[in-house]
């Protein structure tokens, strides 16, 4: 952990540093579920914490509408398939 953090010091925008320190920040607590997200304190990232108080993605819930559009488009498709081929019989 201290040696991440004097080298985030001494190149701040690297990618993988901040890569590496998220990952051991998420394994030393633990990272479970039902953990509520919470901003850490300044001094224990040093000054440059912006990438650690992201929090952690929403789950889409239920049927996207994407899915239920492209089902609706499918059945009307159909719908006009079955009609068209019905009046040239």
């Amino acid at each position: 952990m201290e040696t991440l953090k004097k080298a985030l010091k001494l190149e701040p925008s690297t990618k993988a540093i901040h890569a590496e320190l998220s990952k051991l920040v998420k394994r030393q607590a633990g990272e479970n579920e039902t953990q509520t997200w919470q901003a850490k304190p300044a001094q224990m990232f040093g000054e440059n914490i912006a990438p650690f108080l992201t929090p952690p993605p929403k789950k889409p819930s239920g049927i996207s509408w994407k899915f239920l559009l492209g089902a609706l488009v499918v059945a009307l498709g159909s719908l006009v398939t079955s009609v068209v081929l019905t009046a040239r019989n």
